[in-house]
């Protein structure tokens, strides 16, 4: 009964509940930035107001220029950013277009397909650097975008290096931390979505994107200071306890103290996980030392076993397997409240975590003192009227990025696709240049009256 969408994941809600893609509907040409919003939305979260608006300027990083070359990045997904020291960040972007923009403004452009010959127009992954000044929080430089170029046609920048692995499999990078020990040169550790490809005619047939999601992998970089076409790395598939794809270990990655709370020295990894189908947030932890080595076999996850239903850290291992294993898991979000894709951050203002999740057409924060829970939900924005009126299209993949934050702020970034499109067709259409890139918020945090 699960139908799949780009989310990138298998869809929260069962066939009869998915909301028809509208046929035959025609893009107006809009004025320009009308769709934004004239004034901040304001919310409560405790003894805290919390002020949203987009953010034009950041906006600037991501947005693709109007008449750039045929080789231009013109759209992505996830927009995960991860520092690796020295004031460079490292941005991992999901399913990524290569092409440019036509048009006179970008309210009314349209994107330009790159040819077949000169290296087709997606790749499925691709990586960004980003040089932010530590003290103003603002980039330096232009993003540089990197992919992997080839003879015959480009490629993602990150692929499967795992044994058995199929032709048609891939990875979606979309969480991580850089560990740095002592003694030895500093690594990126990556969760990523292990993908296979369907092809487009039978994802018609099924209503369905041109991918299903066989499971999750870590991925460490050896050397993620040297630009990414260069880099060396190595990867591990998460054990499976139950049906592949049914238990997801890839929606974020942080640090914690054996309590999970905050704590960037943490020697623990925290990994959100969610179920697919029905989804509900789960919560694993490896030391992180052991996770920069790729090795999983002291993987904890949070849960309840007979003759205690107290929730409790237990080896994976001690766990049963199958459709007994989804059980024991205690999830800290149930349907409604939790995220396939999401991440876990922390912010020193409120002294919480923050989980920030798409609900419908709503970006919400779920907030908790520590990683186990209990949390709490609060809606902060409503995204643009421009996508949220129509059923043509969803919001998904909110990223917080803490190095372009002020102190009391939260800067995130969230994505909006259309249903229904597994060829990336639509995205192609006049209006639609700036649908399928990230758009920028800023929460300003301050004391409530």
């Amino acid at each position: 009964d699960l139908g799949y969408r780009h989310a990138p994941f298998v869809d929260t809600l069962p066939e009869a509940m998915r909301k028809p893609a509208i046929r035959g509907r025609q893009v107006l040409p809009l004025p320009e930035l009308a769709w934004k919003p004239d004034k901040p939305v304001h919310s409560v979260i405790g003894h805290f107001q919390v002020e949203t608006q987009p953010d034009a300027a950041l906006q600037e990083i991501l947005d693709p220029a109007v008449g750039a070359g045929t080789h231009s990045w013109i759209g992505a997904d996830v927009a995960t950013s991860i520092g690796i020291g020295g004031g460079q960040y490292v941005w991992l972007f999901g399913d990524t277009l290569i092409g440019s923009l036509a048009g006179e403004t970008r309210s009314t452009a349209r994107r330009v397909k790159r040819e077949k010959a000169a290296g087709g127009f997606l790749v499925r992954n691709s990586i960004g650097s980003l040089k932010v000044d530590q003290s103003s929080r603002k980039p330096i430089a232009d993003m540089q975008f990197s992919w992997t170029v080839g003879s015959e046609s480009d490629t993602a920048m990150l692929v499967p290096k795992l044994p058995g692995r199929e032709p048609d499999d891939f990875i979606w990078p979309l969480g991580g931390l850089n560990y740095c020990h002592s003694g030895s040169s500093c690594k990126l550790v990556l969760v990523a979505a292990l993908c296979s490809s369907v092809r487009a005619k039978v994802a018609r047939l099924l209503d369905a994107d041109t991918y299903q999601v066989k499971g999750s992998v870590v991925v460490v970089v050896h050397n993620p200071q040297d630009p990414p076409v260069d880099w060396r790395y190595d990867m591990k598939e998460v054990p499976a306890k139950a049906a592949k794809g049914q238990i997801l270990w890839h929606a974020g990655l942080t640090r914690g103290d054996d309590h999970g709370q905050h704590d960037e020295n943490g020697r623990w990894a925290y990994i959100l996980g969610a179920t697919s189908g029905w989804t509900k947030q789960v919560l694993a932890r490896v030391p992180i030392n052991e996770l920069a080595a790729l090795d999983l076999y002291n993987m904890e996850v949070w849960s309840a076993k007979p003759p205690s239903l107290v929730p409790h850290w237990n080896k994976m291992d001690s766990l049963p397997g199958g459709d007994f294993f989804g059980k024991s898991l205690v999830t800290i979000g149930g349907v409604g409240e939790s995220s396939t894709e999401a991440g876990v951050w922390y912010e020193p203002t409120l002294g919480l975590w923050y989980l920030p999740m798409m609900e419908s057409n709503k970006v919400v924060l779920r907030t908790a003192s520590t990683l186990t829970g209990p949390w709490s939900s609060h809606t902060v924005y409503r995204i643009p009227g421009r996508w949220s009126d129509s059923e043509d299209y969803f919001g998904y993949a909110i990223k917080a990025h803490p190095e372009l934050a002020a102190p009391g702020e939260i800067v995130l970034t969230y994505n909006v696709n259309i249903f229904a499109d597994p060829t990336f067709g639509k995205l192609f259409e006049v209006g639609e240049a700036e649908t399928y890139v990230p758009q920028f918020l800023r929460l300003r945090i301050r004391t409530a009256n």
